[in-house]
């Protein structure tokens, strides 16, 4: 496989941005270098313009990125619930010469649920803030890293489109169903943050079984759909909590915890933390 040669652009991260005014059209943005980026709540359509042909809107699934190729014109339009929030990340770069993975491909995209490539633009981000000895080496060593997880990515077998996004994942983890399953429970759940859909409703969202669902996603991510639903819920909860003026009685009401305490029990579980360590831990 031939390593990307490229030069690092603009990144930005910046966290617990709320959704954008519903149905409305963003755009159209267009660039001269590649960009890639993310949204990590569900709702919304987007569309893309190649040569001045307009191609019809998607659904745009949540914790996707999608990566567009210079002169790709792309609009997007919110239709999540405004109260919803998320990191706004996006990443600029040019390639010295065409990198095969992603060459001839007007857009390409990621399904990140465990948000792997998240941590790097946040990291490129951070860095780039600082300007310090040795930061643009490591800026560079994060892009790669970046890169490395797109390659991984576009040889799972699926064709990086809105319908049938490249999955991003740790190596060896849960495969081919378990993708459409996770990201299936996480956008219900996200849907519907203070009131957590049953096993029962997710089945019928997948048509499914109840024990069929809980077998096969068990079998298939290590985890129970409820431990999930618990994870993404707290995933939540701690973007809600690094705000600098939130409480943990204030984000227990807004995700449908019957109480602070109810609250940390479950963060702790999750997490290993509590609530108020984790907010210190982001104060610093």
């Amino acid at each position: 496989m031939q390593d990307p040669l490229f030069t690092v652009g603009l990144s930005n991260a910046r966290r617990n941005v709320p959704a954008s005014q519903r149905d409305r059209w963003y755009g159209p943005f267009v660039w001269k270098s590649w960009v890639m980026d993310w949204i990590g709540y569900p709702g919304g359509l987007s569309d893309i313009s190649v040569d001045g042909r307009q191609q019809p809107p998607a659904e745009r699934l949540s914790h996707t990125w999608y990566i567009y190729a210079p002169g790709v014109g792309y609009r997007h339009m919110n239709q999540a619930d405004e109260g919803l929030s998320c990191d706004s990340l996006w990443f600029f770069w040019d390639f010295s010469q065409p990198w095969p993975t992603l060459a001839e491909r007007p857009l390409t995209v990621l399904l990140d649920p465990e948000e792997r490539i998240v941590q790097h633009v946040h990291a490129m981000f951070e860095l780039a803030q600082h300007q310090e000895p040795g930061c643009e080496l490591v800026i560079r060593g994060h892009a790669l890293a970046v890169f490395g997880e797109i390659l991984a990515a576009s040889l799972r077998g699926h064709q990086g489109t809105p319908a049938d996004p490249w999955p991003v994942r740790a190596p060896g983890a849960a495969r081919a169903h378990s993708d459409q399953l996770l990201v299936t429970v996480d956008q219900e759940v996200m849907r519907r943050l203070s009131q957590p859909p049953s096993i029962a409703e997710l089945a019928e969202r997948l048509h499914m079984s109840p024990s069929s669902l809980a077998h096969n996603f068990k079998s298939e991510t290590g985890n129970t759909v409820m431990e999930r639903v618990r994870w993404v819920r707290i995933r939540e909860a701690r973007r809600l909590l690094s705000q600098p003026d939130a409480t943990a009685k204030s984000v227990a009401r807004q995700l449908g915890f019957s109480s602070p305490f109810h609250l940390s029990k479950v963060f702790t579980d999750v997490t290993g933390m509590t609530p108020s360590e984790f907010m210190r831990q982001q104060r610093r």
